[in-house]
């Protein structure tokens, strides 16, 4: 991506915004973000599932930006990982682990995201 302002002026929006390693860059913008899934079928009530995401490091935030970028958002890899299985026609078990490695991250500014956590639950049709 590549989010530049093309209106930019040094002190015309925001001085502290001028602090930014890339002033000209949109705010909470990546440059780089790479996802990727796969699903495997052992057999056929199951299903497995393996996810992953990459966010490269945000050029320009809009609180408390500096110079060297340090303590930005970004630059991460997260994986998750899942499970599906068909009890019945209308019965559908899954369970879930997101944040597999239990990463340290933050998608925006000051907001740690959660650590390793799991979901289950039941899905029924009717």
């Amino acid at each position: 991506m590549n989010a530049k302002k093309l209106n930019y002026a040094k002190g015309a929006f925001n001085s502290t915004f001028d602090n930014n390693p890339d002033p000209t860059w949109l705010p909470y913008r990546p440059e780089h973000t790479v996802s990727t899934s796969a699903t495997w079928k052992p057999v056929t009530k199951l299903a497995l599932n393996l996810t992953g995401r990459y966010v490269s490091k945000y050029n320009a935030i809009m609180q408390f930006p500096n110079t060297s970028g340090t303590n930005y958002p970004g630059d991460f890899v997260v994986f998750n990982a899942g499970a599906k299985y068909q009890i019945d026609k209308n019965i559908i078990a899954n369970v879930q682990c997101r944040n597999i490695g239990n990463v340290l991250y933050q998608e925006d500014e000051w907001f740690m995201a959660l650590g390793r956590s799991y979901v289950a639950g039941v899905d029924f049709t009717f």
